[in-house]
């Protein structure tokens, strides 16, 4: 059969890999073909955190790794990846994934780069914000939330209630998204990163 495309294909030969309810512990196995989180084992994998005892004992049971990933497996057992455990959004008591989000808002033609996360709310909980960089003017904030629901067809609650400017997004030292940095935004109005503009204008 052929490699489906998106998917991150089928586990190499060697390697296990569990799909577990990603509230649950190591025994809860999610059921066939439903969303959760990624557990693996194999020769390859580590034994545990560098000099983090608790972590370790959080992550790793019996040679199985959690991997805060989340993704399923369907019939034919390819894995399809859908995002980060800590970036799911619990907004008024609904789990929103951010990456759902921002694979939508990244079809706009404006859109270069994107990220979503979850800001803390006194009503919701958590409230649904984004943050883009455009290409040249960029779009509001109305116009986008237009995009989203009538072109990506995602619901109301899954609509950020604001979305914000930047000229980049942060990075960690590995050039990964910092998003730790784009929550802290929504604290104090500044990018908790020295390589990175302060420019988060609401759209």
């Amino acid at each position: 059969m052929a490699t489906k495309i998106g998917s991150s294909g089928r586990p190499v030969l060697g390697v296990d890999l569990r799909i577990l309810a990603p509230a649950g512990g190591f025994d809860d196995e999610a059921p066939p073909g439903e969303t959760g989180e990624i557990v693996i084992s194999g020769p390859s994998l580590s034994i545990g955190y560098w000099k983090d005892p608790e972590l370790t004992r959080q992550k790793f049971r019996d040679g199985w790794w959690r991997s805060g990933d989340l993704g399923r497996l369907d019939d034919d057992n390819y894995l399809w990846v859908s995002g980060r455990i800590d970036n799911v959004i619990n907004s008024g008591g609904i789990k929103v994934s951010g990456e759902e989000i921002e694979h939508a808002l990244l079809v706009h033609p404006a859109i270069a780069q994107c990220a979503v996360v979850g800001q803390p709310d006194a009503k919701l909980g958590q409230r649904i914000e984004a943050y883009v960089v455009a290409r040249g003017t960029p779009p509001d904030g109305d116009e986008l939330g237009r995009f989203l629901r009538e072109q990506r067809h995602l619901a109301g609650f899954k609509i950020p209630k604001a979305f914000h400017r930047l000229d980049a997004l942060p990075t960690g030292p590995t050039g990964k998204l910092f998003r730790r940095a784009l929550r802290q935004v929504g604290r104090d109005g500044h990018l908790s990163s020295d390589d990175r503009p302060d420019d988060t204008d609401l759209l």
